[in-house]
């Protein structure tokens, strides 16, 4: 049987030997296991047509490069979680957003939870952005890796409290 991660990252072993995961959905009822169960996709070649996880490399203007798992959909980028370290409070996030129309970050980056101890995306770093971002494997229906280039990130400002 194929690992289930629930309620964290694959660790970067687990992401070299399965580069490609998804939701473990209608495993949810299992022990152990719930909504952010992610499971090794079943195709490990080359990235689907459809909604998954893939690992990647985030590549640093300072000549660094960091392991990172890449949220697709459909082909298209979402959210990126960088490995910038060996634990996974060292990781920090950034993705799509529709309200900025460009990438952006939460106060506290986090990919399955908002523990307070994640490390904050380095917004302001001319060490890391303008970041490139490459997937290990290439897309199924280009034949392709999926590169691309994020300039910047801007950091979402807190939600406005509910009136009552």
């Amino acid at each position: 049987m194929r690992p289930r991660i629930t309620g964290e990252l694959p660790s970067v072993a687990l992401l070299k030997k399965y580069p490609n995961w998804e939701n473990a959905l209608d495993e949810e009822g299992l022990e152990g296991q719930d909504e952010s169960t992610l499971r090794p996709h079943p195709i490990q070649d080359s990235i689907p047509d459809d909604f998954l996880f893939t690992a990647g490399e985030v590549h640093a203007p300072s000549g660094e490069t960091f392991n990172a798992l890449i949220e697709i959909d459909y082909g298209a980028v979402n959210c990126v979680t960088v490995y910038s370290g060996s634990s996974p409070s060292a990781c920090w996030s950034f993705y799509q957003s529709v309200r900025l129309d460009g990438w952006a970050t939460d106060c506290l980056a986090s990919f399955r939870n908002s523990s307070e101890d994640r490390t904050p995306a380095p917004i302001e770093d001319p060490t890391v952005f303008p970041l490139v971002l490459e997937t290990r494997l290439p897309f199924g229906r280009t034949g392709e890796k999926i590169v691309v280039r994020v300039d910047s990130v801007a950091r979402l400002p807190d939600p406005l409290p509910r009136k009552r």
